[in-house]
């Protein structure tokens, strides 16, 4: 009934949903299962690795692309964690593996600052809807605010209690962390950027991937749609996918396709579709495209011999 593409937030969140209504789902993900203790327990021996250890520059990036690099980039290993592109007007980092960006995001899951943010998109009626989005998904990710009492490595309000430069005293709201702080569960190291190994950070290939999974939901790894084709005399859509595990070019239909395939491989699926005749029309695409709405910023100061690898 469905076809998804991508198993990222978005992905994975729909394939969640949409099995629990019967609905028959296929998820495709270009990316690997990657080889965590968590998805070991699930019976998944195909996981690759994290960029971790003696797999960390092997395993860091999977395409690389710029200005003065071929059209589609260079790819550097088909199991690297992040596509890095660079452009003139807007750099994406894009993660690769099932779980999509939860295994490469610092597992903070917050509400929008503006409390009128989506009423202002959907109008009041539909956004009053939202809050329960949040309350479930926030549940999911089990995350909770951290608090001074847990003992973190490297808090951020022990670390700059008495800096004269930045205020972090209880007075400052934390974000809510999708991340376990049992320090026998969790030593705080390497449950950040680069995926979780020990499944200290919750991501979504754990969370709402294998659940589905038990409730009917087929999963393809290592699967990457090349072109989405309109089939108006079946009435649904022909999905061009290549089988990076078995070097080979598979096929699949759906009565509807969910593209969740992150900013900009979305709509880059979507130009190669209209290119090669699969769509038609959408003037509107790549018009007003944006980043993932956030702004990486980093503050440096000498802390002494303070372990800065864990926290």
């Amino acid at each position: 009934d469905f076809i998804i593409v991508g198993s990222g937030f978005g992905g994975a969140v729909a394939a969640h949903k949409l099995v629990q209504t019967g609905a028959r789902v296929l998820l495709l993900e270009r990316g690997p299962w990657r080889d965590t203790q968590p998805v070991r327990g699930q019976g998944i021996r195909s996981g690759k690795p994290l960029p971790a250890g003696r797999h960390f520059y092997s395993h860091l990036v999977r395409t690389l692309s710029a200005p003065l690099l071929p059209r589609r980039g260079v790819n550097l290993n088909r199991h690297g964690l992040y596509d890095i592109h660079y452009a003139r007007d807007m750099t994406l980092i894009c993660a690769s593996g099932v779980g999509g960006g939860s295994h490469a995001y610092s597992a903070m899951n917050t509400r929008p600052e503006v409390d009128n943010y989506w009423q202002k998109i959907l109008g009041k009626a539909a956004a009053a809807t939202m809050e329960q989005h949040y309350d479930w998904m926030l549940q999911v990710m089990g995350a909770q605010a951290p608090t001074a009492d847990e003992r973190i490595p490297n808090f951020t309000g022990d670390q700059f209690r008495d800096s004269p430069h930045f205020v972090a005293d209880a007075s400052v709201p934390q974000p809510a962390m999708g991340i376990k702080r049992d320090p026998l569960l969790n030593p705080f190291q390497n449950s950040s950027f680069f995926g979780s190994q020990t499944g200290a950070k919750t991501t979504l290939d754990v969370a709402l991937i294998a659940p589905a999974m038990a409730q009917g939901l087929r999963v393809l790894a290592e699967h990457e749609c090349l072109a989405v084709h309109r089939r108006a005399q079946h009435n649904d859509y022909r999905l061009d996918v290549f089988d990076h595990g078995n070097n080979r070019h598979r096929f699949f239909a759906a009565s509807k396709v969910l593209l969740a395939a992150g900013t900009l491989n979305t709509v880059k699926l979507l130009y190669r579709s209209r290119d090669v005749g699969g769509l038609s029309g959408m003037p509107a695409l790549g018009m007003g495209v944006g980043g993932n709405g956030d702004f990486p910023a980093l503050w440096l100061r000498d802390m002494g011999n303070a372990d800065m690898t864990s926290g």
